[in-house]
């Protein structure tokens, strides 16, 4: 799954997030064990493809050889950037569905996923201000994502920010509160057509951006099919951008339900033993685990 099409699906999850909040449901437990799993699995692979940059390129001149490490990299960096915009509505979405139903059991991991998020990105702007055989047009060029993206996300979060607070998940929550204000002068949320305009506004502004950022598609894949599986089907099976996503749910649906029947199995298994029999487990594994 390409990057920008990680910001499109932000916009989705801007406008049919508020349905969550105000439904009283937890997020699906699912949702976001594997929201956790697949960052941290993305996560992992910028901190190695960074790392390799830094170690291959420390006291080397720019060099044609050193123009093939930049190009392996960047899609990496454009990823970091750009994948930001998602995380950071989903957050708010999450956090904004825990206070309101008086729990505290989704934020902590969604914050810790945002932390993580933010330590790569951290280090990505430290690579383009510090790192070897970066020239100034690229790095100015990578700069110019990093603000574009900076404003969509605020934009999009004074959209949630109309239905709660979670003005400090935007990276300028001022600026987030009063595009909420205005919303709410307007006493109208934007129309489906509105929607429509938004999505495509925002396509043009990554078209270009980021042609050769599949460097974790799987992963970014993974990260939206855990988001979906917190909202109806009916919201997505219109977009088919995302029908095939939908499909890839129902495929991870059936297969928890296929480890589940082996393990409901294994369990009979183990109750028909004698009952002098020893070292066998006790209960099921449990499935959440949050150390």
């Amino acid at each position: 799954m390409h990057v920008r099409e990680l910001v499109e699906f932000g916009v989705l999850v801007t406008r049919h997030g508020p349905l969550l909040m105000h439904q009283n449901e937890p997020i699906p437990e699912k949702s976001l064990e594997g929201y956790w799993a697949s960052s941290k699995c993305r996560f992992d692979r910028w901190q190695r493809a960074l790392k390799t940059y830094e170690t291959q390129s420390r006291n080397s001149a720019r060099s044609p050889r050193q123009n093939a490490r930049w190009q392996v990299v960047k899609p990496t960096l454009e990823e970091i950037l750009i994948s930001e915009l998602l995380m950071r509505v989903w957050t708010a979405v999450v956090c904004a569905v825990d206070r309101l139903g008086g729990k505290k059991e989704a934020e902590p991991i969604v914050r810790n996923v945002m932390l993580g998020h933010l330590e790569a990105r951290h280090r990505a702007l430290n690579l383009l201000v510090f790192g070897p055989g970066i020239e100034i047009e690229e790095a100015v060029a990578m700069n110019r994502i990093r603000r574009r993206v900076e404003r969509w996300t605020d934009m999009l979060i004074g959209h949630l920010v109309v239905h709660h607070d979670v003005r400090e998940f935007a990276l300028n929550p001022t600026q987030a509160v009063e595009f909420a204000r205005d919303l709410r002068e307007e006493a109208l949320s934007p129309s489906s057509m509105g929607w429509q305009l938004t999505q495509t506004s925002l396509r043009a502004a990554f078209h270009g951006l980021a042609e050769t950022a599949r460097s974790n598609s799987d992963m970014n894949s993974a990260i939206v099919s855990s988001i979906m599986l917190s909202f109806r089907p009916e919201l997505f099976d219109s977009m088919g951008l995302f029908r095939s996503l939908w499909l890839e749910r129902l495929s991870t649906a059936a297969s928890d339900s296929q480890g589940m029947i082996e393990d409901l199995l294994a369990l009979d298994e183990t109750t028909a033993m004698p009952q002098n029999a020893q070292n066998y487990p006790s209960d099921l594994p449990h499935l959440r685990r949050w150390d």
